[in-house]
């Protein structure tokens, strides 16, 4: 039993250790843990003994009694000792039970987002409201409930049935999240240099550098404006090679035991845990040689770790190896050997789903570099927007913005739907519905949206985006984002009028690959999405004069 418990209570504490990013020695972890049991005994103990399992004559037997003392002789109340003598000596008997303790609730908010929870949490609300926000009036008690509230052994398990097949629980999802939004933030800061391989000076010597600054300061400003632009692009591609380089460590460590003669060896010991005294040896003369910490638990992490993103590299993740993150690596080093699917296997699942989604993001955000999606945002009334287009800073820094990772999907029977590929929270803006803006008496009920004004409205029937193809219900019905006009001024430079866009803004919380549904502004309209034909047209209809 005790070793049951020691075991659980040492894999929670590993769990919580590789989700705060924290690296633990075996010496902490069994301190930890044997702190952890010798607490969990004390409360059986006391439970025992509160639930009445010892008759009350055996605990009074088992009182000690001391004799009370004058006020000199120990330190106290004279008051409570006075009482004592009137009233009877204290036995402390109706104490042996543990009362019931009043529990203060916290104010955790009813918008639980999954992305931000660990392996142990789960959803509990469903409503889509922000943190902070009070619940809608029609919401009971029941149905929205803080965690202080609810019994742990009704709530769900890891795996949700919210989350896609290949994710096993909220963490999971967290993972792959940093791992596209750093795909984003590198890849946008190369595009504002472009894809190149340059000569650039890069030295270790500091007179060197100081001397480059003082030369850039002398750079007119377009070309200093170029040069900061190209090493902010440099450093870029250098840390994604820096993080890529660590998925060959492994076969250079075998390299170096190769060369060790196990006679030199001394004789294993401990646990077997796959790796031989030759490659703990090059390990640790590995982690020397490239200045790496030479803990024993260290080189337990690292040993493993390295072997780990090897054979991913050489099963063919990729993608997920190029733009790794530090919730990937504590992911990977808290990973259970005993799990039904093996580390590789599990990512190399990611590695499938999202492997066509990374190379998009890719494609998508150097296209900055030729201005191509600068030009589209500025055509923003009759082209979808498929760009960071409220800077890159938004998506990939816990901001609104996730109109990067909107995309069109395949069904099984051959028909499209707009889905994201990561989770969407409440009010975050998913990009612009295409159209033309028309100020006319003339409105098309099958592909009009009417405007805050009136004879203003959106015509789609000539002009469609990503966003235009996404599900339909009817006027009224089940929806998960909104069309919502926005102002916004035209060029500076030109001085040109106000225009107006119809942007897409999410109205709860919408997990990845599920369909972004609006809902109808006619019925007509949801008659026109209804039909198999239309759809085969992108849902395009007749010219109509303005």
């Amino acid at each position: 039993m005790d070793d049951t418990v020691s075991g659980l209570a040492a894999q929670k504490i590993r769990e919580l250790f590789a989700i705060c990013g924290v690296e633990s020695s075996e010496e902490l972890l069994r301190s930890l843990t044997a702190h952890a049991v010798e607490h969990l005994r004390e409360a059986q103990l006391r439970t025992e003994r509160g639930s009445g399992s010892e008759p009350n004559s055996q605990l009074k037997e088992k009182t000690i009694e001391t004799p009370l003392t004058p006020p000199h002789d120990k330190r106290g109340s004279e008051r409570l000792l006075k009482q004592a003598v009137t009233e009877g000596r204290t036995t402390y008997n109706d104490m042996a039970g543990i009362g019931e303790r009043k529990r203060k609730k916290r104010n955790n908010g009813h918008g639980l987002k999954l992305m931000d929870q660990h392996p142990g949490a789960s959803a509990s609300c469903e409503s889509g409201i922000s943190s902070g926000k009070a619940p809608p009036n029609n919401l009971s008690p029941q149905t929205c409930q803080t965690v202080d509230d609810a019994n742990p052994q009704s709530l769900p398990t890891p795996r949700d049935s919210s989350l896609p097949s290949y994710m096993n629980s909220a963490y999971e999802m967290k993972v792959i999240t940093t791992i596209i939004m750093e795909c984003v933030k590198s890849n946008s800061a190369i595009a504002k240099y472009g894809q190149h391989t340059s000569t650039a000076m890069v030295t270790t010597k500091l007179e060197k550098t100081q001397d480059y600054v003082n030369e850039l300061s002398k750079y007119s400003y377009d070309q200093a404006i170029k040069t900061i632009r190209r090493d902010t692009a440099l450093n870029a591609g250098r840390a994604i090679q820096t993080n890529y380089n660590e998925t060959i460590f492994w076969p250079i460590i075998l390299k170096c035991a190769a060369l060790i003669d196990p006679a030199t060896l001394p004789p294993a010991k401990g646990p077997i845990d796959g790796f031989s005294m030759a490659e703990k040896a090059a390990t640790r003369r590995f982690m020397e040689d490239i200045g790496h910490s030479l803990g024993p638990e260290n080189q337990r992490q690292y040993r493993t770790f390295w072997k780990n993103i090897y054979e991913m590299r050489e099963a063919g993740a990729h993608k997920i190896l190029l733009y790794r993150s530090k919730e990937f690596d504590s992911f990977c080093r808290s990973y259970s050997k005993t799990a039904e699917i093996s580390l590789v296997n599990k990512v190399l699942e990611w590695e499938k789903q999202y492997h066509p989604h990374i190379e998009q993001l890719e494609t998508q955000i150097l296209s900055l570099s030729t201005g191509d999606l600068k030009r589209c945002a500025a055509e923003s009334v009759c082209a979808d927007n498929l760009g960071i287009r409220h800077g890159d800073e938004l998506v990939y820094e816990g901001g609104t913005d996730k109109s990067a990772f909107v995309t069109l999907l395949p069904k099984d029977n051959g028909s499209l739907f707009v889905s994201s590929i990561v989770p969407i929270c409440e009010g975050d803006f998913l990009g612009i519905f295409a159209g033309t803006i028309r100020f006319s008496e003339e409105f098309s009920e099958t592909h009009g949206i009417s405007g805050p004004t009136r004879r203003l409205w959106l015509d789609y029937s000539q002009v469609t985006g990503v966003l235009n193809q996404m599900h339909v219900s009817e006027p009224g019905g089940n929806a998960n984002v909104c069309l919502l006009w926005e102002a916004f001024c035209g060029n500076v430079e030109t001085q040109s009028c106000i225009s107006w866009q119809v942007s897409v803004k999410a109205t709860k919380q919408i997990m990845p690959f599920d369909p972004i549904i609006r809902a109808a502004a006619q019925q007509e309209q949801f008659d026109l999405h209804m039909s198999p034909d239309n759809a085969q047209k992108g849902f395009l209809g007749n010219c109509i004069n303005s």
